[in-house]
């Protein structure tokens, strides 16, 4: 994914075909534009792992709930807060 500004905030989603427990990391990567006063290429360590179980999805019903949330960015807090998590 990317290239993105540094301090952006990024997101994504994935559907799965069948249940799993999954380990999710990332690591951030400099984008090399030539400057000699950068640390282009610089690339960090893997994060830490955060360990998800997810159930296999239901196609129609999490897109539609998953396209209504990224067309309502500020309704996820919000669930969040409802919901107690």
């Amino acid at each position: 994914m990317g290239p993105y500004n540094s301090g952006v905030n990024v997101s994504t989603n994935n559907m799965w075909t069948k249940s799993c427990q999954c380990q999710i990391k990332v690591k951030a990567k400099d984008d090399p534009d030539g400057n000699p006063n950068t640390d282009d290429g610089q690339e960090s360590d893997w994060s830490d792992p955060l360990s998800v179980i997810m159930p296999k999805s239901k196609p129609y019903i999490n897109t539609l709930f998953l396209n209504f949330l990224q067309n309502h960015p500020r309704m996820f807090p919000l669930l969040r807060q409802a919901l107690g998590l």
